[in-house]
């Protein structure tokens, strides 16, 4: 057989088959990897398939699609095979065998299950119940027109929609909703970036309104990047399902204005600079009754009216607030008693009135308090007695710690999960094998450039700690046989060295 450019030596030995039915026995003789890499690497090579490998790839392809009709055929595999058919369709499209029959609006369209069922579960479910189970000759397909369906398909074959760019803005959000229902995340992703080109400062803040009510991400991506283009002093981001952020910079008239519009869909806000001076963010605020995440990291100064303006906040950030003070910090906690995770990083200027205060903060879970010099032993003292739901504590550079209350994290706070102990250089050895007895529940542990970590704490560490999962060891003075032997003994945890 005349192999195509870039052939994988691995399949070296297809060199002397001669027909397509010679190289697909072989194939299976070996591994379904080997014949998804021949597949792929044959796919590649356009030229190679119109002169001379069609019917190889053809005869791979129709076992394939028979196998994964039949169950056989693992669905990454198949995704696999399906992404190779979308990237190259000029000349894969003649070689496709439709094995099945839709019915749409009294039409019958033949399809490939393959390159169906291993877009969606959607299509996985109803060829398996239909076409397999009920042996029925055409599947109905409800709920999708016929214009939709040949969309759909031509982008399951192909990887595009040619003439879709020409189409109304109405229906190319018609498709993306079907895709989106349907969850062909391939098509949805396509869908959201082809609609782009329709949004206009007119029509923006409707449809982003519209992609968050309905989960359509890509289109909240695109209109958050529209959005921030604008010279409006804010970035909007959506870089996670069901979330709205926004990025306060040096927000003018229109900005607020938007920001106004959209209010009830932001979950997360982060203000730089200035903006926490700014009666305009107090008015802003207001206008909230619960934010997830409010981020003020890093002000110098505060408007005072927002202290008595902030919403219920389920995360706070405080860090290097230079005008945080008892005071402000208790009338936080008042505002917001059912926070669950607060950052107070770099804040030295506080004292036991804050860690006191923390007891009103029930549901507190999280907290960080890295490089606040002043919190020592006796400071933590009163956090574990304040905060006993603690579930995660990061203490990082906290350099007035020792190990007096080591042997106290997991006994007061049962459910400790995450300790970052970083550059606590304080805490000596004994200290470690104190918390490594009492903390049953961790799962995460940084100690690293702790010189209290020693070779019988770290023995301790690893014995006791048996749901530990992560372990930082970066800068102590471990050595790697040691290192080696704790994870062949443990394979499943990660440590970081």
């Amino acid at each position: 057989m005349r192999t195509p450019l870039f052939f994988p030596v691995q399949l070296d030995y297809c060199n002397e088959l001669q027909t397509p039915e010679e190289v697909l026995t072989e194939l299976q003789k070996h591994s379904l990897e080997d014949m998804l890499m021949f597949f792929e690497a044959c796919c590649e090579d356009e030229t190679w398939t119109h002169e001379f490998g069609g019917p190889y790839l053809k005869k791979i392809f129709d076992w394939m699609t028979k196998e994964f009709l039949e169950g056989r055929l693992p669905l990454e595999i198949a995704r696999r095979a399906a992404a190779a058919v979308q990237q190259h369709p000029l000349s894969m499209q003649p070689l496709i065998t439709e094995d099945i029959r839709f019915k749409i609006d009294g039409i019958v369209e033949p399809a490939n299950s393959l390159l169906f069922g291993s877009s969606t579960q959607f299509f996985r479910d109803l060829i398996q119940r239909e076409a397999v189970e009920n042996k029925a000759e055409q599947i109905p397909l409800q709920g999708l027109n016929h214009p939709l369906f040949q969309m759909i398909k031509e982008f399951l074959y192909t990887g595009t929609i040619e003439l879709l760019w020409k189409s109304e803005a109405s229906e190319v959000l018609t498709l993306l909703r079907k895709s989106s229902e349907l969850d062909i995340a391939a098509l949805t992703n396509y869908t959201g970036w082809v609609y782009k080109r329709y949004l206009d400062r007119e029509n923006v803040l409707e449809i982003l309104q519209i992609a968050v009510k309905e989960g359509l991400e890509t289109l909240k991506q695109g209109c958050c990047e529209f959005l921030s283009h604008q010279n409006l002093g804010v970035k909007f981001i959506a870089d996670k399902p069901s979330q709205l952020s926004v990025e306060l910079f040096s927000v003018n008239e229109e900005g607020w204005d938007i920001l106004g519009r959209i209010v009830k869909f932001i979950t997360h806000v982060t203000c730089h600079g200035s903006t926490v001076e700014k009666s305009e963010l107090v008015l802003f605020l207001r206008r909230f009754t619960r934010l997830i995440g409010l981020n003020l990291s890093q002000s110098p100064n505060i408007n005072p009216e927002l202290l008595d303006s902030l919403p219920e906040v389920a995360e706070l950030d405080l860090t290097a607030c230079y005008w945080l003070n008892d005071d402000a910090l208790i009338k936080i906690i008042e505002r917001c008693p059912q926070i669950s995770r607060l950052i107070l990083a770099e804040n030295a200027q506080l004292t036991y009135r804050s860690w006191g205060a923390l007891t009103h903060a029930q549901r507190l879970s999280g907290i960080d308090l890295n490089e606040s010099r002043n919190f020592g032993d006796d400071e933590l003292d009163l956090l574990l007695t304040s905060c006993p739901g603690l579930s995660s504590l990061s203490l990082a550079g906290c350099t007035k710690i020792t190990s007096k209350h080591m042997n106290q994290i997991g006994k007061r706070c049962r459910g400790m999960k995450e300790l970052n102990l970083s550059s606590c250089r304080m805490i000596g050895e004994q200290g470690f094998i104190d918390l490594a007895l009492n903390c049953p529940s961790l799962q995460e542990l940084d100690v690293s450039y702790c010189g209290g970590i020693t070779e019988d704490a770290l023995n301790q560490i690893i014995q006791n700690l048996g749901g530990l999962k992560h372990l930082n060891l970066k800068g102590c003075f471990i050595s790697e046989d040691s290192v080696a032997q704790h994870l062949k003994d443990r394979p499943s945890l990660q440590i970081e060295t």
